[in-house]
């Protein structure tokens, strides 16, 4: 069945605002292709986003509607053959509002699946959606987290077709727990529904090590499959998890005299403290299945715990300085996981909350209410460096460190980082 979401709908019945304590009355309900008009008989109309709907549940023929903030608690009956449209629409619509809130592309001519899933005890019926990067499982009951899975995650993926399921399980990174789950009833999609899940996977390990074979021609082939192995989708990797791999790489993202500049004089500002030693690399494609653009960045620590990262193959050239006072580890990780969930925009990292309420930010602002990683990022930023001049550059840099080390339980950015726009 062909998405509906760019067309409109009304869907009319009865129905009573419970937050309104009002008896039943005639409703009439028209879905557009961002926003949706509530118009009850005797009450003002209500325009709401469809990521403003906290609850669509269906009963015996009702469907109760629940909008943020408790204004609107609709219990729609008398629908006919609306019944369907109006449950079947709203949640279409809404979840993929909510995937595009997350940076997340979907073909508008395939509607999303709703399958029966099991996991740890958990059991019942959930949208599905695969996009580039990855897939998301999104049950239908409020009360359930999404799982939202990264392509280079997938672990395993188990079909078994003689009883219609597919069982897939998730890595774990970080201390951050791995899932497993299965998706039931699938019968003659089994083997395709399997398929979906294995192409993802295999796509990006067959993008790290096109990326890596271009970036290495002439590495010995160990080397080259070591490296993509591990630089997979934006994962950080140090000297320690590469090996002999590591310098060949760090010379081939390192190939533009000024990012290679800058890195040198990142790591010579550790000095012989305790971070002198802390340094990634990362790779990725900029679009999945294209490995003929990638992204690359590095990862330094400094003094006083902090991190350091530049972006060294898109954009205007700077360093970006985050808060690691937890450990490195963990303040590269959450950096990489948002680069790669907000689909490399760094603005959304550093702009303050005065610049975020400019209409033009409004990407940016929908993309920190969803992302996790994005707001993870937020919290440790402390300064971004624009690389205008070197000598200049490099004293901001000393002030940055200073600043961060007298200021160990700071939350905020450092006065002096440059806070324009800069994707």
């Amino acid at each position: 069945m062909p998405a509906t979401t760019d067309t409109r709908v009304v869907v009319t019945g009865l129905g009573r605002n419970l937050a309104h304590d009002t008896g039943p009355t005639a409703f009439r309900l028209e879905m557009g292709p961002e926003a949706f008009t509530l118009a009850i008989a005797g009450q003002q109309p209500v325009l709401a986003a469809y990521r403003d709907l906290e609850t669509i549940a269906v009963d015996e023929g009702r469907v109760l509607l629940v909008l943020s903030g408790g204004q609107v608690r609709l219990v729609a009956e008398q629908l006919g053959a609306g019944l369907a449209t109006l449950v079947g629409e709203m949640r279409e619509r809404r979840a993929r509002q909510m995937l595009t809130d997350r940076l997340i592309d979907l073909p508008n001519d395939e509607r999303l699946e709703l399958l029966e899933y099991a996991a740890r005890g958990e059991h019942g019926v959930a949208q599905l959606a695969f996009h580039p990067w990855g897939f998301a499982l999104m049950p239908l009951d409020e009360r359930r987290p999404w799982r939202q899975v990264r392509r280079a995650d997938i672990r395993a993926v188990r079909p078994d077709q003689s009883a219609g399921k597919v069982g897939v399980e998730v890595s774990a990174r970080l201390g951050r727990d791995g899932a497993a789950f299965e998706l039931l009833g699938l019968g003659l999609a089994t083997v395709r529904t399997a398929q979906r899940f294995s192409t993802l996977y295999e796509g990006a390990l067959a993008d790290a090590a096109a990326i890596v074979a271009r970036l290495l021609p002439d590495t010995p082939l160990a080397l080259r499959q070591r490296a993509a192995s591990l630089l997979v989708d934006g994962r950080p990797t140090s000297p320690n998890d590469l090996g002999d791999a590591w310098e060949p790489i760090e010379r081939a993202v390192l190939a533009e005299p000024t990012f290679a500049a800058s890195y040198a004089a990142l790591r010579a500002k550790s000095g012989g403290t305790a971070a002198a030693d802390k340094r990634w690399i990362a790779l990725a494609p900029a679009q999945p299945g294209d490995p003929t653009k990638h992204m690359a960045w590095f990862l330094v620590g400094l003094p006083g715990d902090m991190l350091a990262f530049e972006l060294v193959s898109a954009g205007a050239h700077a360093t970006y300085l985050f808060r690691a006072r937890d450990s490195f580890d963990a303040a590269v990780f959450d950096v990489s996981e948002c680069l790669i969930d907000s689909r490399f925009l760094r603005s959304a990292m550093y702009l303050t909350e005065a610049a975020l309420a400019d209409a033009r930010h409004q990407r940016q602002r929908l993309a920190i209410a969803a992302l996790p990683s994005l707001r993870a990022a937020r919290a440790r930023f402390v300064g971004r460096l624009i690389h205008t001049d070197e000598d200049a550059w490099a004293a901001t840099l000393d002030e940055a460190v200073k600043w961060n080390a007298a200021n160990p339980g700071a939350t905020n950015a450092w006065p002096g980082t440059d806070q324009t726009e800069g994707d």
